[in-house]
């Protein structure tokens, strides 16, 4: 039963997870959580940073709001606000029973799906990966007889015909 016993640890510790975050979230004073109101404090000290915040407006559009006394928060994105985060950790994750305090099943003749053999004679080669480099042996124990070097035949030989009616010449 070690599977069990590791979902049951994977459950437990989701639900103290989950847990620990909603009471983290009711402790915030402010709309934005204090990550995403670090960021907005750095943005606005940071004139030379080049970073891109998704879900924030850059330093120059922080330093505009600024200057206009309007509030940062309205041009943050709705995902990177205390309600959000409230509304993903609101849910509870409830124990799980104890394996004896399980329901029954009504067919008890669960069975594996029949596996029917396909027609025709069955396959000898592997199916490769996707990634996997194609093995192409040539065989090298097959001697030209027009140039007398291993891997080809007479009938693939690249070599000139000059070079062959020297070797001839050669070998008489």
């Amino acid at each position: 039963m070690p599977i069990l016993r590791m979902l049951k640890e994977i459950m437990r510790k989701m639900m103290t997870l989950i847990r620990t975050r909603q009471q983290e979230v009711l402790t915030w004073q402010d709309e934005l959580p204090p990550v995403v109101r670090r960021r907005v404090t750095r943005e606005k000290e940071a004139a030379t940073s080049l970073t891109v915040i998704f879900g924030l407006p850059c330093k120059h559009a922080i330093c505009c709001i600024d200057a206009m006394r309007f509030n940062v928060n309205d041009y943050v994105h709705p995902l990177l606000k205390k309600t959000s985060f409230q509304n993903t950790y609101s849910h509870q994750l409830y124990p799980m029973p104890d394996e004896s305090k399980w329901p029954l099943l009504l067919h008890n003749n669960l069975q594996p799906p029949i596996i029917s053999r396909s027609a025709g004679r069955p396959q000898t080669k592997r199916n490769k990966e996707l990634g996997e480099a194609k093995s192409f042996k040539r065989s090298s124990s097959v001697k030209c007889l027009r140039c007398a070097q291993w891997g080809h035949n007479k009938r693939g030989c690249k070599a000139p015909m000059q070079c062959l009616k020297l070797k001839k010449a050669e070998l008489k």
